[in-house]
C-alpha cells in the first residue's frame, strides 16, 4: 500500500466503521490498491492498437467538498487525449448537442446533476437520448463521465467511483472502486490530483461559477432544446413555405424534428404561428 495519510475529522472512524458494518465489502477500500489496474484499463480505452474500438461510462459520486470534479478532471486529462475544459458540461442536452464536434477517444463530462430540476417537455426524451448514445456510440469512441452528488445504480454505467477521503499534504484523493453488476467494494484508487493552477482547471471553474450564478437566478440555461432556435431554422427553410396550413406545418416538424415528442412539436407549431403573425 503507498503511503496515504487521510485527513480525518472528528467523526472519521466512527463513519468509517458503520459503512463497513452496513456494506462488509467496503473494508477492501482499505486493503486493495487498484490504482495502476484501474488507470491502466482506462488507458488501454484510447490504444489505437486495440483490436476492437472501446469505450467507458464512469459514474463518480460522493460528499459535497469531497473533490468530485477535481477528480474527474484529473482522470481526463491523464487518461483521454484531446481533453479540455471544453469537453465539461451541465446538462444532458447539452452533451446530445456538442457531442459531434469533439474527436474520437476523448471524455465528455457532465458535471453534478441539476438534471433532477428539470420537469415539464423533452425532459425525459433528453435522458433517454443520452443512454441511448451511450449505449451506441462504443465505435466511435465516446467516453462519457457523470459526477453525481450521491451514488445511483445508472444502467449503462462501466465503472463506479466514490471519494472517499484526501490526504491533502500529497493532493491525492482515494476512490472506492465499485463493481458494476454485484456493486460490492473491489477496492481503492490513489490518484493525484491536479494542481490548481491548472489552465484547464481555472478555465472550468470560471464557467461553474457562471452556471451556479445561473441557478441562483433560476436560469437552467442549456437544460432544454432552444424552441426559438428551431422556430427561426423552420420559418427560414424554404420548403416549409410549401405548408400552407396547421397540419400541413405540424407534419413538416414531425418528419424533420422526429425525434422530438408530440406535446413539443404542438409547442414549436404554436410558436411558429405566433412569429409568422408577428411578421405579417
Amino acid at each position: 500500500m503507498r503511503s496515504y495519510n487521510a485527513d480525518k475529522d472528528n467523526t472519521y472512524q466512527l463513519r468509517m466503521l458503520l459503512r463497513i458494518k452496513m456494506y462488509p465489502s467496503f473494508v477492501r477500500v482499505f486493503k486493495n490498491d487498484l490504482t495502476d489496474a484501474i488507470m491502466g484499463d482506462l488507458k488501454n480505452i484510447c490504444d489505437p492498437n486495440r483490436a476492437f474500438t472501446q469505450n467507458t461510462i464512469i459514474s463518480l459520486s460522493g460528499l459535497t467538498g469531497s473533490g468530485k470534479s477535481l477528480t474527474m478532471v484529473t482522470i481526463a486529462k491523464r487518461v483521454f487525449p484531446h481533453f479540455s475544459y471544453k469537453n465539461i458540461f451541465f446538462f444532458d442536452q447539452q452533451i446530445i448537442e456538442n457531442a459531434h464536434k469533439f474527436k474520437k477517444n476523448t471524455i465528455l463530462i457532465r458535471d453534478e446533476n441539476p438534471q433532477k430540476a428539470i420537469f415539464g417537455e423533452g425532459s425525459v426524451r433528453t435522458s433517454s437520448q443520452l443512454n441511448v448514445m451511450a449505449e451506441t456510440c462504443r465505435k466511435e469512441g465516446l467516453n462519457l463521465g457523470f459526477i453525481e452528488p450521491s451514488y445511483q445504480q445508472l444502467p449503462i454505467t462501466k465503472l463506479i467511483l466514490e471519494t472517499i477521503d484526501m490526504d491533502i499534504d500529497k493532493r491525492i484523493t482515494r476512490l472506492a472502486v465499485r463493481d458494476t453488476y454485484t456493486e460490492e467494494y473491489m477496492g481503492a484508487i490513489y490518484l493525484k490530483v491536479l494542481d490548481e493552477d491548472d489552465k484547464d482547471w481555472i478555465l472550468y471553474n470560471e464557467r461553474k461559477d457562471k452556471f451556479i450564478d445561473d441557478i441562483k437566478k433560476g436560469k437552467f440555461v442549456g437544460a432544454k432544446i432552444n424552441y426559438n432556435q428551431i422556430v427561426d431554422d423552420v420559418i427560414s427553410d424554404t420548403k416549409f413555405k410549401e405548408y400552407k396550413n396547421k397540419k400541413e406545418q405540424r407534419a413538416y416538424l414531425l418528419i424533420t424534428y422526429n425525434t422530438l415528442t408530440l406535446s413539443e412539436i404542438d409547442t414549436i407549431l404554436s410558436l411558429i404561428t405566433v412569429r409568422l403573425r408577428k411578421d405579417g
